[in-house]
């Protein structure tokens, strides 16, 4: 029987989609396709400590984007950045990169804010540049590490996807949200942060 997938239409995605997983894979996507999709859960602080127990000043990551560099949580110090986790296959996923573009937008996006995206594919390489290209994404999409993509993160364990950090200029996590960004509330938010 043949599998139909429809709502992405490049080959290459489709393909590499459809293969089969490996066992830790398959669990990682059972227990993350049965997260994704549920309403927005805001969660209040920091979901991690820094060191001497700051809201998470110490957190750091550095991970490949697209082209092999390497981008440093650290780069963005001085802005407001939200760090999104999603998967190409998370269909939630989807219907937030449009908003999460128009808070970077030219017009209409917030100066000194910054959206950073981590895939948690199990298969980046062949999946996240035509995935990118087709969804228009406007800003970096760095590739997890294999702790991440078992939910592991530095900003504390992830148990679905997708799921967002906001960080102040400082490099504090302020506010982490598990389902749908509240894009609203982050651009009101990221705004306070800013002044």
């Amino acid at each position: 029987m043949r599998r139909r997938f429809t709502f992405l239409p490049p080959a290459r995605i489709l393909r590499a989609m459809s293969r089969p997983l490996a066992g830790a894979g398959l669990a990682l996507l059972c227990l993350v396709a049965a997260a994704c999709g549920g309403g927005p859960r805001a969660t209040s602080g920091p979901p991690a400590a820094g060191s001497g127990g700051d809201a998470a000043l110490g957190i750091e990551f550095a991970l490949p984007d697209l082209d092999g560099r390497v981008v440093r949580l650290s780069d963005f110090r001085g802005k407001v950045v939200l760090v999104n986790y999603f998967a190409t296959w998370c269909q939630p996923c989807l219907g937030e990169i449009p908003s999460l573009n128009e808070l970077v937008a030219d017009e209409g996006g917030l100066p000194g804010f910054a959206v950073v995206g981590i895939s948690v594919d199990l298969q980046p390489d062949e999946v996240l540049r035509p995935f990118a290209e087709y969804m228009q994404i406007r800003y970096p999409v760095l590739k997890a590490d294999e702790a991440m993509i078992r939910g592991r993160t530095p900003f504390g364990d992830v148990p679905a996807i997708p799921a967002s950090f906001l960080i102040d200029p400082r490099g504090r996590v302020v506010e982490s949200f598990v389902g749908l960004a509240p894009i609203e509330y982050i651009r009101k938010r990221a705004a306070e942060l800013l002044d």
